[in-house]
């Protein structure tokens, strides 16, 4: 799996997951995604897994919750993420119970098909400018 991160202008980060993303993945991306909020004072991300196939059980991404927790997630950021319009239902599942569970949790967690309609709920303007680019080259 590959991962990059980018800080849009606009107040909110981007997160672009390619490939099959393992626990261990996702809780090092978690902890990158923590750092670059902090870092840039912002509450709002984008988390585009329209090219991620998931790999969690369903008892991996119930623990994700405490590991979002223990790395400092705050309960007010919000989360818009991105899944494949076509999925198996497996994986269907595995996006709408992360959902699910990160909502029952106190986070503001939607899923999203298209990038316009994340961006909006975002709070975010159309044709936003620029962004800096961090890639971690791989998860």
């Amino acid at each position: 799996m590959s991962w990059s991160i980018e800080y849009n202008q606009q107040n909110f980060v981007e997160v672009i997951v390619i490939g099959r993303e393992t626990f261990d993945e996702a809780i090092e991306q978690t902890a990158a995604i923590v750092a670059e909020m902090g870092a840039r004072r912002c509450e709002s991300v984008l988390l585009d897994c329209r090219r991620m196939r998931v790999a969690l059980s369903t008892a991996e991404i119930y623990r994700l919750q405490d590991i979002y927790r223990d790395l400092g997630l705050p309960l007010r950021s919000r989360f818009a993420i991105l899944m494949p319009t076509e999925l198996p239902n497996p994986e269907r599942h595995a996006y709408e119970f992360h959902e699910l569970v990160s909502r029952n949790r106190g986070y503001h967690v939607r899923l999203f098909e298209e990038q316009s309609e994340a961006l909006s709920w975002l709070g975010v303007r159309a044709g936003s400018p620029g962004s800096d680019a961090r890639d971690n080259g791989g998860g």
